[in-house]
């Protein structure tokens, strides 16, 4: 799956929405896909929302997930979401934008991770969750970010319970009524 993650708009504004305060090293406007970090959220141990970039470095498809990991010493796991504007997907070649209908960010949820790699460094990355694409986005694939409704976000990151039980839970495609679908023009499109 081809995707691209963009989050734009005013800092202010997305530190309210999402009850958090920005890195100093996050960049506003910016685009993430596979290998680059993006802004991650997760929660503290304090109960708090705390903003940090972290590599976005695969997608797990809802189902598929492999819980049989976390029980390990040298490895973390945390449930987060990725706030993103707008996420881009390509079809025959063109992107095309998918964006909220109200204009409101996009809660893409994820696992950060952090494991210790063969040489001993610490590592750490965001696997994003995927599930079925809904009626709007199946023409240009199958799969589409799993996004939480801003009500289920509390619940998402504060969760104790398995993981798989929160995914069947949650797991419907994001309401395509609620979305739409923008073709982005490259100059050779004029």
């Amino acid at each position: 799956m081809q995707l691209q993650l963009i989050i734009r708009g005013a800092t202010a504004c997305l530190q309210k929405t999402f009850g958090i305060q920005l890195p100093l090293d996050w960049v506003a406007d910016s685009c993430c896909t596979y290998g680059q970090s993006g802004l991650v959220i997760r929660q503290g141990v304090q109960g708090e929302r705390q903003a940090s970039l972290a590599r976005f470095w695969s997608v797990a498809d809802a189902w598929t997930i492999n819980e049989s990991r976390l029980g390990l010493s040298h490895y973390t796991v945390q449930r987060c979401i990725m706030p993103v504007s707008c996420f881009r997907i390509m079809k025959d070649g063109k992107w095309y934008e998918v964006l909220l209908n109200d204009g409101s960010y996009m809660s893409c949820a994820g696992i950060w991770e952090a494991w210790q790699n063969a040489a001993g460094l610490q590592q750490e990355g965001v696997v994003l969750i995927t599930t079925m694409a809904n009626v709007l986005l199946t023409p240009f694939q199958k799969m589409m970010p799993f996004l939480l409704h801003h009500s289920e976000l509390a619940d998402w990151l504060q969760s104790e319970r398995p993981l798989k039980q929160d995914l069947q839970r949650l797991a419907s495609p994001y309401p395509s009524e609620l979305m739409n679908v923008t073709p982005l023009f490259s100059p050779e499109d004029q």
